[in-house]
């Protein structure tokens, strides 16, 4: 029987790793919330000189005929369009591996109090009344197991492991996140709209900086 339990203990501390496995994100080099976001609005930028010191002051300027103004505003609201696209998708899936470590978290949580229920209040007890001298060992195993399981539990909690800080965690990048858009839907210019995307981006990515348990991770999407 203490076999079985040496089983299902392993069972449930692989489960846990599972659970507490970090909420990867790109913010590499070429990565969609990398580098502040705006990855094609960037790209437009880069590569005209005459856009260095903003749109507003690019539109104002003498550099450039006003058929070449129009036709250079065109492209960068499309970038800015596509980015908006791209941040919104990018923060959504933030979003949801948050709702999914909580889920983890919880069955994690479940299955360690269940184990610890049943060894303390069941096999425990069953042993006993078998023959306590004859079980001394497997008792204090799953007596040991029952107490093991409640300190699991403490050590979760008091390190940050739990559905309850993931949701919290999520909310707090949410809320930063729907001022961002705020800000991009009452913009007035395109300086405004990506500055306001810049802030989008950086709301979604801001708490793996934070995180030890979050996974940053480099490259292209």
């Amino acid at each position: 029987m203490f076999q079985h339990g040496a089983r299902l203990l392993l069972v449930v501390f692989m489960f846990l790793l599972q659970a507490c496995s970090s909420t990867p994100v790109d913010v590499g080099r070429g990565s969609i919330l990398g580098e502040g976001g705006l990855r094609s609005t960037r790209s437009v930028l880069q590569r005209d000189n005459r856009l260095a010191g903003g749109m507003n002051a690019y539109y104002l300027s003498k550099a450039s005929t006003e058929a070449e103004k129009a036709e250079t505003r065109e492209v960068i609201q499309k970038s800015i369009a596509q980015d908006f696209a791209d941040t919104l998708a990018a923060c959504n899936r933030v979003f949801s591996g948050f709702e999914n470590q909580a889920n983890k978290f919880r069955w994690t949580s479940f299955g360690i109090a269940m184990v610890g229920t049943v060894a303390g209040a069941v096999i425990v007890p069953s042993l006993a009344a078998s023959g306590a001298e004859a079980n001394k060992a497997a008792i204090a195993a799953w007596g040991g197991l029952s107490g093991a399981a409640n300190s699991a539990q403490n050590i979760l909690g008091q390190q940050g492991l739990s559905a309850q800080e993931s949701v919290k965690t999520r909310e707090q990048i949410r809320g930063n996140f729907d001022s961002a858009l705020s800000d991009y839907f009452t913009a007035t210019n395109d300086d405004a709209r990506i500055k306001a995307l810049q802030k989008a981006a950086v709301a979604c990515v801001s708490y793996a900086i934070q995180s030890p348990s979050s996974d940053i991770t480099g490259g292209a999407n």
